[in-house]
């Protein structure tokens, strides 16, 4: 089965000036950018970061190769934007839809203002308002890089477990029961960095056996859906 990256971001993101045709002269046999969506956006001076759905079109008809170009989009969600976002996704038909917990609507997860805060606040906060985007949120197909907002602090497996085992639990359960992939971002995954396998060892062994499987099963569905 083919594989791809659907998560890369180009000029129609605020943090983003890469051009298009630059990942489109590897000659992918799909290709899918997934510019940032966030409201009120505290990574930039809290303006509403919305990429130009039009201009998306236009560069999508102007690259006719042998490349499937899918349109995409990263949707940062915070509690309460919900109908906002959805009303938006109703009249932008994009092919593919990922979200992330990117901030509170006060800060980002990722910013220095996070390493003023105790990591016993911030992360239990961070998974709750990832559980309440799941559980209130339909718009979405992916789950991107869970770990964002722990990426800026020092922990081990059993403070994580601590702090957010049973969060875990429910947003893993989350994810299967709406057919979410959950995607393996590789900041997540080398040396030193590896808040993934770290959030896997969080769950107790008994539970890891039930969900494990059925969450890397929900992955490989979604992903076939867009491969195929």
């Amino acid at each position: 089965m083919p594989l791809y990256d659907q998560h890369v971001h180009t000029f129609l993101s605020f943090d983003s000036t890469e051009q298009v045709e630059n990942y489109l002269a590897f000659q992918p046999a799909v290709f899918v950018a997934t510019d940032h969506f966030d409201l009120h956006n505290p990574s930039d001076q809290f303006h509403d970061n919305i990429p130009d759905y039009q201009q998306l079109k236009k560069i999508q008809q102007a690259f006719q190769t042998d490349t499937i170009f899918l349109t995409g989009i990263e949707i940062g969600v915070v509690p309460g934007q919900e109908t906002q976002i959805t009303d938006y996704l109703t009249h932008h038909p994009y092919d593919l839809r990922l979200v992330s917990i990117h901030q509170n609507g006060k800060f980002d997860y990722m910013s220095d203002e996070i390493l003023t805060k105790a990591k016993s606040q911030v992360i239990p906060a961070y998974f709750q308002q990832m559980q309440t985007v799941l559980e209130n949120f339909s718009g979405g197909q992916i789950l991107t890089h869970f770990d964002y907002g722990l990426r800026r602090f020092e922990l081990t497996a059993a403070e994580l477990a601590e702090l957010a085992e049973p969060q875990l639990e429910t947003i893993f359960k989350l994810l299967i029961k709406k057919d979410m992939a959950l995607e393996l971002n590789a900041k997540s995954i080398v040396p030193k960095r590896s808040t993934l396998s770290l959030c896997c060892s969080t769950l107790s062994k008994s539970r890891r056996k039930i969900i494990y499987p059925r969450l890397r099963c929900a992955c490989s569905c979604r992903l076939s859906k867009f491969i195929s």
